[in-house]
């Protein structure tokens, strides 16, 4: 019996040897052949990699429609480039304009408060964007064709209010014709010194030194005193006379 396993176990090894002999002639291995079969797509290009190149190179063949839209479309960007170039343009200027007319009151003085004639004709050279922009006269006082006028809040003599209106740049108000008076009446809320007065017996006279022609006295007696005022009165002939050492308030005026 042990005789007989030892000869199965010698044929075994014998088919054994037999088999490694004939795998070695063939020099393929199972790993070996999975490895040629890995490398198999690279020693053999497909034909898909040459047609894709091809495609490549080959040239987008158009028609007639297609390079008629092809213009019509460089035409609407063209436009519309030119125009947001303009709109930028327009832009640009219009802020250059604001920014080269400020408020007037950016270029007010701590003392004035308003735009001089000077700056306000530096600023906007044309007089009428001057005169919309740029105050002319000073804050507190009022606008009327060629001058301001300046009502006063404190009471003086005539000639202490002359001095005073003088010191501001003008000097007591000069009333020549009914446009100025009636300004004048409609804003009066008190009893003004006006730039009229006269010595003695001699013509009524204003600071000026034209002789009175146009006059708006108020009908009532005579008083006496030297020079002229301007009462708050429903009616425009409100003009009277004092004695020019009496404190009263006062209008000034200074040509713009």
């Amino acid at each position: 019996m042990d005789v007989e396993l030892d000869m199965i176990a010698a044929a075994e090894e014998k088919r054994k040897e037999i088999e490694g002999e004939r795998g070695a002639k063939s020099g393929v291995t199972k790993g070996d052949e999975e490895a040629t079969n890995d490398y198999s797509p690279l020693n053999q290009p497909t034909e898909n990699i040459y047609s894709e190149a091809l495609a490549l190179r080959t040239p987008i063949m158009y028609d007639k429609d297609d390079y008629k839209r092809i213009r019509l479309y460089r035409g609407i960007s063209v436009a519309l480039l030119f125009l947001c170039l303009i709109l930028l343009i327009v832009v640009a200027v219009m802020g250059t304009k604001l920014n080269s007319q400020p408020e007037c009151a950016a270029k007010m003085t701590s003392v004035s408060g308003t735009c001089s004639p000077e700056t306000c004709r530096t600023i906007y050279p044309l007089e009428k964007t001057c005169k919309r922009y740029c105050s002319t006269c000073e804050r507190g006082w009022l606008k009327h064709e060629g001058s301001c006028y300046y009502l006063s809040e404190r009471t003086l003599s005539w000639d202490m209010s002359r001095k005073e209106c003088q010191r501001k740049g003008g000097d007591l108000v000069v009333i020549g014709n009914q446009t100025v008076q009636t300004f004048l009446s409609s804003r009066a809320k008190l009893t003004y010194w006006i730039g009229l007065s006269h010595e003695g017996s001699g013509p009524w006279t204003w600071i000026n030194g034209t002789p009175l022609s146009e006059s708006f006295w108020a009908p009532e007696k005579a008083q006496q005193g030297g020079c002229a005022l301007l009462e708050k009165s429903q009616s425009e002939k409100n003009w009277r006379v004092s004695h020019c050492a009496s404190n009263t308030y006062y209008i000034c005026q200074k040509t713009v």
